[in-house]
């Protein structure tokens, strides 16, 4: 027994040994080569200054030592100790470097292609970290690399721009936003779309007629509508790939839906004659390149015009698909056309329609002046603007398969007799958060105006609307307004501001900023918000341009729209990416 717990002790060391041994013969040794420098086409910015990048592991990467050479109130700190074999990064220039010349780094050239080995990485026993933080580092030619990703997060914000093919790092507090522009061609007709000061302080919405698409394959395609519908596909840099046009149904155009398997498309036709029997609005169900798969054809709604003074909203979920929009009714005893609120409810297991279509739904509004949807789960929720009934001002609604109205909610009330027209103010969308609703708005000060009309508003001598976000909570229907912009006084408006939301739970909030005097505006806003409608961060201003009929869409970690143009087609995006504080 003795011998074999000898033997069982040998070949026990021996493992142990053997595994030691196997270790050290795997370890690296300092300028061991652990892979390959590959050319880039991306260029690096820290603090707004170029500095050299490379591809490391598919990665850019930065030299560390150039941090201390950027210029005058832009140095890091960057130290080492080689009794420690430690590099220390700081988020000031503590290490005393002074105010070293800026760094001249061309990105022009002869450069070998986008993957092309350039040198080697090797391997280093220098330990690096960022006040204190440990950060991974290489060794390329005797300098210490490490990843601009990884700064970014560490000292303040990281943004990669994939149209402009650049990474900036920022400090916290030095964030300065910028809004890139790509000018393409079209390939069919569009309609000059920039947005005007004249058009911000319409009475009333229409129907959105312009939408980007991302497709699956990355590519975009811009919708737009004219005599047809015209669809231009472009690549991920937005060069013109292709065009085609598809007729439309019936002739007034209501509303694109991108749901997701389908593409929804509302059209509408007069029924002057308040023939019954008439078709005056058809849903087409399209698949993602628009073949025709059916249609929903409505009828019997007491409309004599579908989609009138107003806009025209839809939403899914997986039952039900609903239309949200505003019609002029058959003709009063007066020979008047009512103007009213139109919904209609879907089933999508029979495609047919679930809801009462007649004068007076369960949530008639008059005038509707702009109506948003969204499915949250199964609650229909509809944000509403009207200058009479049932509230005068911006609300919120909740609807059953029947239409039938489960609460209503005022979120901003506007001052004025009940029909005047005038009211000052604007909604601009409606999103959903897990906590709540958010609508975001432009409006003058309504403590201001002495009296209003369907022509004008007395005691103000310009509408200078400041900007809001509107919370409302879903489990108690509590409200949170966050101003996000206040022009009054200042000479300055807003315009009805968009909202998108972002993949990471947050929410865009985006306007164009106009001058008393100016027509047309150089300068758009945007902030941030957060689930429960507050603001994060400041309110950022750049040089872009919004367009009066396509609502940004968030996609690959940016908020991108288009305007057309007398130069063609301009294509906007901002980051999505969230400054840190």
């Amino acid at each position: 027994m003795n011998k074999l717990k000898k033997f069982l002790c040998i070949i026990l060391t021996l493992s142990i040994i053997s595994s030691f041994s196997c270790i050290y013969i795997s370890a690296y040794n300092v300028g061991d080569v652990i892979g390959k420098i590959l050319s880039t086409d991306i260029v690096a910015y820290v603090e707004g200054v170029m500095v050299p990048s490379y591809n490391i592991k598919g990665r850019t990467a930065i030299v560390a030592q150039d941090l201390r050479a950027l210029g005058k109130d832009a140095n890091f700190g960057v130290n080492f100790d080689e009794a420690t074999r430690v590099l220390t990064i700081k988020n000031t220039d503590v290490f005393g470097t002074g105010n070293v010349t800026p760094l001249t780094f061309s990105n022009s050239g002869n450069k070998p292609a986008v993957g092309t080995p350039v040198g080697d990485v090797l391997f280093t026993d220098i330990t690096t970290n960022f006040e204190g933080v440990p950060v991974t580092s290489f060794n390329i030619g005797g300098l210490t690399c490490i990843y601009a990703d990884d700064l970014g997060k560490l000292c303040g914000t990281y943004v990669w721009d994939e149209t402009a093919r650049t990474v900036n790092v920022f400090r916290s507090g030095s964030y300065i936003p910028s809004a890139s522009k790509v000018v393409s061609a079209r390939g069919l007709p569009a309609e000059e779309t920039v947005i005007s000061r004249t058009e911000t302080l319409e009475r009333w919405a229409s129907p959105q007629t312009s939408q980007l698409i991302k497709n699956k394959d990355g590519t975009y395609t811009a919708f737009e509508v004219g005599e047809h519908i015209n669809l231009d596909k472009y690549d991920q840099s937005f060069n013109l790939i292709s065009s085609f046009a598809i007729k439309k149904e019936l002739p007034i155009f209501g509303a694109l839906y991108v749901g997701k398997d389908y593409n929804y498309v509302a059209y509408g036709q007069e029924n002057l004659l308040e023939d019954n029997s008439r078709e005056v609005i058809r849903i087409v169900v399209y698949d993602k390149n628009f073949a025709k798969i059916r249609e929903i054809p409505i009828s019997n709604c007491k409309t004599a015009i579908p989609f009138d003074a107003s806009g025209a909203s839809m939403s899914e979920n997986d039952k039900y698909l609903v239309l949200h929009t505003a019609r002029s009714q058959y003709s009063d005893e007066h020979g008047a056309r009512p103007q009213t609120q139109l919904t209609v409810i879907i089933n999508k297991e029979t495609w047919e329609v679930s809801n009462l279509l007649g004068k007076y739904q369960y949530n008639h509004m008059s005038h509707a002046l702009q109506e948003f949807v969204k499915l949250d789960g199964d609650r229909i929720i509809t944000a509403n603007y009207s200058d009479t009934a049932p509230l005068r001002g911006a609300f919120l609604q909740e609807l059953d398969s029947t239409g039938k109205v489960s609460f209503t909610r005022s979120i901003f009330g506007v001052g004025g007799a009940l029909a005047a027209n005038c009211t000052g103010a604007m909604i601009g969308g409606l999103e959903v958060s897990d906590t709540g609703y958010l609508v975001p708005i432009s409006s003058i000060d309504h403590s201001l105006p002495t009296s209003y009309s369907s022509i004008d508003i007395q005691g103000i001598t310009a509408e200078n609307r400041d900007v809001y976000v509107l919370w409302t909570d879903k489990l108690n229907l509590d409200l949170n307004s966050t101003c996000l912009a206040r022009y009054t006084g200042a000479g300055l408006t807003g315009s009805t501001p968009y909202i998108v939301k972002l993949a990471d739970g947050n929410f865009m909030v985006l306007w164009q900023r106009f001058f008393d005097n100016e027509e047309q505006s150089y300068n758009m806003c945007y902030a941030f918000v957060d689930r429960n409608g507050n603001q994060i961060g400041t309110t950022y201003t750049v040089p872009a341009q919004l367009s009066e009929s396509c609502v940004p869409i968030e996609t690959d970690g940016k908020v991108v729209w288009y305007v057309n143009s007398d130069f063609g087609r301009e294509f906007y995006s901002v980051s999505s990416y969230l400054p840190q504080k």
